[in-house]
């Protein structure tokens, strides 16, 4: 049989929890050190403005390589365009839609307590992907 396989879509996908995932982390990270590690250490207020830079470069670095991917690499995708431009819309404005009284009900109770910042690494990798995926539907496809 002469099928190609196009794992593409899968690979975005993977793109988009792996970046979430860094994301989440950073802020994670982010937090534990801004309580603990300043007033630890007596160098910690340079420890934490290094990994804060660090982690920004890492950060913008993996979106790029995913935007790159989804963009210029694999073929179109209706359906990878419209996860990631839901997926970005909904942790982008997941701080602005934590404070509206009838649509916290409808979260599951896991996702009933703040996850992110306005200010927070997973609100602007959000508003990352959700131009990712818009772009991937807006933009002509390629060949």
């Amino acid at each position: 049989m002469n099928r190609k396989t196009n794992y593409h879509g899968v690979i975005s996908i993977v793109g988009l929890i792996v970046l979430l995932g860094m994301a989440l982390g950073f802020d994670v990270l982010a937090t534990f050190m801004g309580h603990n590690i300043i007033f630890t250490f007596p160098w910690g207020a340079y420890i934490w403005m290094w990994s804060s830079t660090l982690t920004d470069l890492l950060l913008a670095a993996v979106s790029l390589l995913l935007f790159r991917f989804v963009i210029n690499q694999a073929p179109r995708n209706v359906w990878v365009g419209l996860i990631f431009l839901l997926t970005g819309l909904f942790f982008a404005a997941y701080p602005i839609l934590y404070y509206i009284p009838n649509f916290l009900p409808a979260l599951p109770p896991s996702l009933a307590t703040l996850l992110a910042t306005p200010r927070s690494y997973i609100s602007y990798s959000g508003g990352l992907i959700a131009m990712m995926g818009l772009f991937a539907l807006v933009l002509p496809r390629g060949k």
